[in-house]
């Protein structure tokens, strides 16, 4: 791999605050600048552009990816290293992913670099530190989003140009794009805080202080579905918010559920579907629970939808419930590993394995195919123009099939 070009945080945090600074010389509000926010929950046919594709999260593509079988039409390798969420996002022009200190983008007919912009903290007298990639990339209004240690990063998707950086006071890894805001949740100044933000200038929309984090976007409700754990518990709840102000509508009573802030819950047809041990459906109006369904789920990978079923994952297998009403439609003896989320391409259910992928047919759970390649555990899939990416620690895979 060649060497990365470095975006500063400091510079990228100080271009952004000369921009404010000349506003506020200017006798101008940053909205004069700032674009009207569009919450936006459309996806373009083809493209899987963030964790889950969807604002919603639904993990679904209506496009078909492999469907009997797949084999590697190209490989980007990279150096033994860790990987974050989502791992790999794709569109019919780039194939965007992250190392531990970059954000890359390649070219899909052959896997070959198109850019790699690094990731790099710098003091007043120029030195530096690699900054650290919690979560990344994702898609929004012409950028690619990236959290490296305490900075939100909005790149030039077609160059990898820096265009700005929203800087915090600690760490974070959720970020939810819809439309041209990206919503994200962090200590910023005394008080943790969830912010909306315009994904083509990096200013807010709206701040408010809260321990939530954003999950998904209901559309149909126009409500951003956050959870809020207190610090040290087990549990919490879930809460619908204004998208537009973040004013909360609705709460739920406290939840069974583990690691609820990282559980990446699924929208669809008016429903959030929950899975971090049972899984849960509550109604995005009014946060009022549908249904329950007792099930050992893992809620790092969370749940994904066709509309139809719900599918949720363990390390003992795969299992699909009636979206409707949580009746189990039938269930899969697959060892899922790995931190990918399983992805939905028409009727094929993707699921990491050790080796590779399993696809499964939506409607019953058989076995469709098995792909395995090198490099172990995948920590990303994605789906897109026929398409199946897969991100690992060895590097980015493009997988084509029958379709």
């Amino acid at each position: 791999m060649t060497a990365p070009s470095t975006l500063s945080r400091r510079g990228a945090l100080a271009a952004g605050g000369g921009l404010l600074a000349s506003l506020a010389a200017a006798g101008l509000s940053p909205d004069r600048v700032r674009p009207e926010m569009r919450l936006d929950s459309t996806v373009p046919t083809g493209s899987w552009p963030g964790r889950k594709r969807d604002p919603r999260r639904t993990g679904y593509q209506p496009v078909p990816g492999p469907r009997t079988g797949a084999s590697v039409r190209w490989r980007f390798l990279t150096p033994r290293d860790p990987t974050a969420s989502p791992g790999v996002v794709a569109t019919p022009e780039h194939v965007l992913a992250v190392r531990p200190s970059s954000t890359f983008a390649l070219r899909p007919g052959d896997g070959s670099l198109a850019w790699e912009t690094g990731h790099r903290e710098r003091d007043l007298l120029g030195d530096g530190t690699n900054e650290f990639v919690q979560s990344g990339p994702q898609l929004a209004a012409g950028h690619a989003l990236t959290a490296a240690d305490i900075s939100l990063y909005g790149l030039d998707t077609a160059t990898g140009s820096g265009d700005w950086a929203y800087g915090t006071n600690s760490s974070f890894r959720e970020v939810l794009a819809v439309g041209n805001t990206v919503f994200f949740g962090s200590l910023i100044g005394d008080a943790d805080r969830l912010v909306a933000l315009s994904a083509e200038t990096g200013l807010p929309y709206w701040r408010t202080e809260t321990v939530a984090r954003p999950l998904a976007y209901a559309p149909d409700d126009g409500i951003l579905v956050t959870a809020r754990s207190p610090a040290g518990a087990d549990n919490g709840v879930l809460q619908g918010r204004d998208a537009r102000s973040g004013a909360v509508e609705w709460t739920t009573a406290r939840l069974d559920l583990p690691l609820l802030d990282a559980s990446a819950p699924a929208v669809g047809d008016g429903r959030v579907y929950v899975a971090s041990g049972p899984v849960y459906a509550f109604d995005t109006g009014d946060g009022s629970k549908l249904w329950r369904a007792p099930y050992g789920t893992d809620a790092f990978r969370g749940p994904v939808t066709d509309g139809d079923r719900v599918y949720v994952t363990s390390e003992g297998g795969v299992a699909a419930f009636d979206a409707a009403t949580g009746e189990e439609r039938w269930t899969a003896d697959v060892p899922v590993q790995g931190f990918a989320t399983p992805a939905i391409a028409a009727d094929r259910l993707y699921v990491p394995v050790d080796d590779g992928v399993t696809a499964l047919v939506t409607a019953d759970g058989s076995r469709a195919f098995r792909a395995t390649f090198p490099g172990g555990r995948p920590s990303g899939l994605a789906v897109a123009d026929g398409r199946l990416y897969v991100r690992n620690e060895r590097g980015v895979f493009a997988l084509e099939g029958e379709r």
